[in-house]
């Protein structure tokens, strides 16, 4: 497993521009079809150095994440 950080520090090094994506967890079955048959492939393609999952307040849609 890589630390964020360390994405970072190479990248740095490398001298390239790094960025990332955040997904919300969807809320509906559409959401999570479009997320993984469009959105994700298409982001995926411009290679980002990570990608973030964040999920509801309070855990509301923990079990999804």
């Amino acid at each position: 497993m890589r630390f964020i950080h360390d994405i970072y520090q190479d990248a740095r090094k490398a001298g390239r521009p790094l960025f990332s994506f955040e997904f919300f967890t969807p809320k509906t079955e559409e959401g999570d079809r479009k997320l993984f048959e469009r959105t994700l492939p298409a982001l995926c393609g411009l290679g980002p150095g990570y990608c973030s999952v964040t999920y509801g307040a309070g855990g509301s849609t923990r079990e999804k994440t």
